[in-house]
């Protein structure tokens, strides 16, 4: 299930953002933005972990308001690996 957390702080506020963005989405169920982009906002998802970008797209492939960054942001040019432990992914 999603951390829906910030999505239903906005709505108690009447907060509702035009564009939301999530780093490190892991998978579209647990999105931290799922909320938001079930609402139609336009939202950017970053996600590096090649398994969990096939399921993101899978998922969301008919949301118009969704774009997929599948990148990773490292100090070194070069091949990445990825190590799972969880949700969470750490690259080598």
């Amino acid at each position: 299930m999603m951390n829906a957390a910030l999505y239903n702080a906005c709505k108690k506020k009447g907060m509702q953002p035009k564009h939301v963005a999530e780093v490190g989405v892991y998978f579209p169920e647990t999105s931290n933005v799922l909320g938001f982009i079930q609402d139609g906002v336009r939202s950017d998802l970053f996600e590096a972990d090649p398994d969990c970008v096939v399921k993101i797209r899978d998922y969301f492939k008919q949301a118009e308001n969704v774009r997929l960054f599948p990148y990773a942001v490292v100090d070194q040019p070069g091949p990445v690996t990825f190590y799972h432990r969880g949700a969470s992914t750490f690259a080598e």
